[in-house]
C-alpha cells in the first residue's frame, strides 16, 4: 500500500505544517534563549517544553527519517540519494559559514585559517564556525541509513533492531531519533486505519508530560517518541489531520531546512542590531516587535535561497552522475 495523503503539487501538506511546528519550536527557543533566557522556566512546564529547541529538533529529526525511508524506497538508488543529500548540505553550510565570516572581517580580518575552517566546515567535518550544524551531520547519517531501509524495503523488526543496537553503541541518540521515521513511514505505508489507534493519542500525551527537565540521552530518544507517536496520532485521526493541511503553515513547513539553516545567524546579527536600535517600554513589546522582524527577514531570505540549493545540488548530483557513468565505460 502507497502513502496516500493530501497533496499539492506531490507535498504531503500536513506534514509539512508538523515541519512548520516543528522549525516554529526551534526559532522562538533559540530566540528566548539568546534575547531573554528568564522566559525558559520549566515551572510553566507544557509551555516550555515545546519552545525547547529540542523538541522541534526531534520532529524534524524525525520527518527526515520518514522522508529519506521514502525517497529511498521510490528512487533505489542509494549512492545518488545519499550524493545530493551531502552536496546539499555541502553547499548550504558554504553559503552560511561563507557568510559569517565575511560579516566578522572588519572585526577580524581574514586568514587563511578562516577559509579552510570555512572549507572545513562546509565538509561537515567540524561545526565550530557555526555550532547548530552539529545536527546537519546527524541528518546526513541518518538520511543515508534510511536511503538504504527504504530501498531494501526493510520492515518495521529490522528498523527496531538497528535502533536498539545504534542506543546501545552511540553516545548521542539523533541519528536514532531520525530513524524513528522509518518506523512511521512503514506504519503508514502498510496499516489504512488502527483498530486501537487511542493507544497511540495516550502514548503521546503521556510521553509528552513526563519528559524530565534535565536533558539527557534518554531525553532527546523520549522526545523523538514523543514525536513519533505523534505524528503517528494526527495521520489516524482525520478530522485532525485534515485541519493540519493548512497552506500557509504547510509552506513555511516545505522550507523549514533553510530556515533552520539561516535562522541562528539571522537571530544574532540581525536582532542584536535591532535591539541596539528599537528601545520601547515595557521590555516584551520590544521583544515582540524584534521578534516578528527577525521571522520575518528568515522566512524571506529561506524563500529566496530554498530553491537553487535544491536546484544546485540536483545538478551537480545529476553532472557527478554523468562522469561515474563515463568513468565505468
Amino acid at each position: 500500500m502507497q502513502v496516500k495523503e493530501q497533496t499539492d503539487d506531490s507535498r504531503i501538506l500536513w506534514l509539512d505544517t508538523f515541519k512548520a511546528l516543528a522549525i516554529i519550536s526551534i526559532f522562538v527557543g533559540h530566540f528566548i534563549a539568546t534575547y531573554h533566557k528568564d522566559w525558559l522556566v520549566y515551572e510553566t512546564f507544557l509551555f516550555t517544553q515545546f519552545l525547547d529547541a529540542k523538541m522541534g529538533a526531534a520532529i524534524l529529526s524525525v520527518l527526515v527519517g520518514f522522508f529519506a525511508y521514502k525517497t529511498g524506497e521510490r528512487r533505489k538508488r542509494v549512492f545518488l540519494n545519499s550524493l545530493n543529500r551531502y552536496i546539499y548540505f555541502f553547499l548550504a553550510a558554504l553559503m552560511i559559514n561563507s557568510l559569517i565570516v565575511a560579516l566578522n572581517i572588519p572585526k577580524n580580518g581574514i586568514s587563511a585559517r578562516a577559509v579552510l575552517q570555512v572549507i572545513s566546515d562546509s565538509f561537515l567535518l567540524n561545526d565550530l564556525i557555526y555550532p547548530t550544524f552539529w545536527c546537519i551531520r546527524y541528518f546526513f547519517a541518518a538520511s543515508v541509513l534510511s536511503y538504504i531501509n527504504g530501498a531494501y524495503r526493510s520492515d518495521a523488526r529490522t528498523v527496531i533492531i538497528e535502533l536498539i543496537a545504534m542506543y546501545i553503541a552511540l553516545a548521542d541518540v539523533w541519528v536514532l531519533v531520525c530513524v524513528l521515521g522509518n518506523i512511521v513511514y512503514i506504519v503508514i505505508r502498510n496499516f489504512e486505519d488502527l483498530k486501537y489507534k487511542w493507544l497511540l493519542y495516550i502514548a503521546t500525551i503521556l510521553l509528552y508530560v513526563t519528559l524530565p527537565a534535565e536533558e539527557s540521552k534518554w531525553k532527546f530518544m523520549q522526545m523523538g517518541l514523543v514525536a513519533m507517536f505523534g505524528i503517528l496520532s494526527v495521520n489516524y485521526c482525520k478530522p485532525v489531520k485534515k485541519l493540519m493541511s493548512f497552506k500557509p503553515l504547510a509552506y513555511i513547513g516545505s522550507i523549514s531546512m533553510s530556515i533552520f539553516l539561516t535562522h541562528v545567524v539571522i537571530q544574532k546579527r540581525i536582532g542584536g542590531w535591532l535591539f541596539d536600535k528599537i528601545v520601547i517600554e515595557p521590555y516584551y513589546i520590544n521583544f515582540l516587535i524584534v521578534f516578528v522582524i527577525c521571522l520575518v527577514i528568515t522566512v524571506v531570505f529561506s524563500a529566496l535561497i530554498n530553491k537553487p540549493l535544491i536546484t544546485l545540488s540536483k545538478n551537480l548530483t545529476g553532472l557527478a552522475d554523468k562522469i561515474i557513468h563515463k568513468i565505468k565505460k
